[in-house]
Parts: structure tokens; C-alpha cells; sequence
């Protein structure tokens, strides 16, 4: 999402402006109008038909630019109202949004009940049947994971991993973003998640598309499809890179933890990421943003302004 930035002041100063060109025009509309009469009372006013012609086209033309005055002065008062209710309201994090997904690490149990709530809360749109599709193609996933198995264990599926994980001989990084790898030395259930973890990630990308819908009205813009793709690829990097340092930071403190554990501390984290991130900007531009966003305009203006610096 672009930073959009409004001054509330200069707008105001806009308005009263407007009045004086309204004005200005009364003025001029009134000294042709007198100019036509004038010329009217004369007794040979039939050769000057054409001149008369003309005044009465430019007096039609300066009442339409009125109009078009009072109609943009009445745009921006609407705006300029419109953001001072805006900045007279605080950012507060969504705590409801934190613990559903907190919920979301207790298994198919957890996930799929917070999909009901947020139903229920929210109503069933788009969004909401997209995220309940992203939390459904999971679960498959983790049942394929787990059917796959020597031994299944499906409270593993319906209640989450309560095992402790350990770092063993590779990188938090390395093993976590394994998730999202095909290989041959996997079993079919393990890809099969892999394949799931994927899925994930597109119906991540089309819910950032509807939102980048909503900023830009349409799909043909090139800042659309680019903020869309960067802000999808930034929060798999942020999930599997937040994931990494949370299992090194509670294996090195506790000796290990528990795979819902983890997941629930990387999503408080994340959140607690979004929520800095949207104080800052509340701040800056009176509109907060995820990191995901943040991160992605910051880029892609950087990019923008680098361009226009080479022109």
C-alpha cells in the first residue's frame, strides 16, 4: 500500500480559497451580463447580434466554472472532515486477532474453530471463505503428513504437537523452510504437506489481492500486482524466519519447547511486529500498516525514486 499523505490545514486553506474564484467569477458574469444589456438597449443592437453572441457563450462558460468550484469546494470539505475523523482516532491492536490466531496453533481443533468464529464475527465474505479454504487445505495437509506415518498419531492432527522439538544437526532456518521444499527422499504424505504449504501461500497472496483491490479499484495497475506478490513472499520469509528464532531463543533458554508452543509465541511475536508497525505509521501518516506493507512500499518507492533520479 502507497503512503498517502493528507494536510488537513492546507486543504482547509483550499476551501476558503475557492470561495474568493467564486466570487471573482459572480463578478465577471455580472459585468457581462450588464455589458449584454448595455448593448441590447442600443437602437442598432441587431449588428451587434454576433458580439452579443459571444458575451452570452462566455458568460455560459464562467457558470459552468463556477459549478465546478462549488463542486470541488464541496469534495474537499468532505475529505478534509472525513480525515479529521480519521486522525482523531487512536490505533489500537486487534487483540481478537491475536488470540484467533494464537488459537490457530492448537491443531485442526483450534484452527478450524477460529475460522467458525471469525465467520460468525465478521460474517461469511470473501475473506472469510478464503481464510476457512487456507485453514482446511492446512489440515488436509497435516492428516496427509500424519497418515503417512509408521505410527499416526491423530491427536498429533486435532490438537496440535505437544512434543519438544530440538534443533539436532541442522538450522532452525534449514528445517523450517524444508516446509515448503518437494523432494524424493520424502514420503508422499510429506509432500503432500509441502504441496499444502504452497496452497497456503496463494490463498495468502489472494487475500492481499483483495486488499490491494480495494486500494487501487483495479487488477491492471503494475504497483498492484507488484505490491501483491512482494507482500506474500514477505510474510513466508517473516513466518519461517520469526519461527527459526523463536525455536533457537526457547531451545536455548528451556532446553526445548513444544511445536505449539512455538507456533503460538512466532504468531504473538509477528503480531507484536504489526502492531509497532502500525503505531509507527498511525503516527507518521495517520494510516497503519503491517510490516508486510510497510516493507513492501518502503521497496518499491525506493525503487520508484531511483528510477526518476536516473531520468
Amino acid at each position: 500500500m502507497a503512503e498517502l499523505y493528507v494536510d488537513t490545514e492546507g486543504l482547509f486553506e483550499a476551501v476558503g480559497e475557492f470561495d474568493q474564484e467564486i466570487k471573482m467569477c459572480d463578478q465577471c458574469i455580472q459585468a457581462l451580463e450588464e455589458c449584454e444589456r448595455a448593448i441590447q438597449r442600443l437602437a442598432d443592437s441587431e449588428q451587434y447580434q454576433e458580439d452579443i453572441h459571444k458575451l452570452q457563450r462566455k458568460i455560459e462558460v464562467l457558470r459552468k466554472c463556477r459549478e465546478n468550484f462549488r463542486q470541488a469546494q464541496t469534495t474537499l470539505n468532505d475529505i478534509r472532515r472525513c480525515y479529521e475523523q480519521v486522525e482523531q482516532q487512536p490505533y489500537e491492536p486487534d487483540l481478537e486477532k491475536l488470540f484467533l490466531a494464537s488459537l490457530g496453533s492448537f491443531g485442526s481443533l483450534g484452527s478450524n474453530t477460529a475460522g467458525i468464529v471469525q465467520m460468525f464475527q465478521n460474517g461469511v465474505d470473501k475473506k472469510t471463505l478464503i481464510g476457512m479454504t487456507k485453514r482446511l487445505i492446512k489440515n488436509f495437509g497435516n492428516l496427509a503428513d500424519e497418515a503417512y506415518k509408521e505410527n499416526p498419531d491423530w491427536k498429533r492432527v486435532f490438537r496440535g504437537k505437544y512434543e519438544i522439538a530440538t534443533k539436532g544437526e541442522e538450522t532452525w532456518i534449514k528445517k523450517y523452510g524444508k516446509g515448503y521444499k518437494f523432494s524424493s527422499e520424502k514420503n508422499v504424505g510429506e509432500n503432500i504437506k509441502v504441496g499444502t504449504n504452497w496452497a497456503g501461500v496463494a490463498f495468502s497472496g489472494i487475500l492481499n489481492a483483495i486488499d490491494n483491490y480495494e486500494e487501487f479499484g483495479t487488477t491492471k495497475s503494475k504497483r498492484f500486482w507488484e505490491e501483491t506478490l512482494l507482500e506474500t513472499a514477505f510474510e513466508v520469509m517473516e513466518d519461517i524466519t520469526v519461527r527459526a528464532v523463536v525455536s533457537a531463543a526457547l531451545t536455548a533458554i528451556c532446553g526445548g519447547a513444544t511445536v505449539v508452543a512455538i507456533s503460538a509465541v512466532t504468531v504473538g511475536v509477528i503480531w507484536a511486529i504489526d502492531v509497532v508497525e502500525g503505531y509507527r505509521w498511525e503516527r507518521k501518516s495517520g494510516e497503519p500498516k503491517r510490516a508486510a506493507e510497510a516493507v513492501t512500499d518502503r521497496i518499491l518507492d525506493d525503487i520508484e525514486s531511483k528510477k526518476k533520479e536516473g531520468e
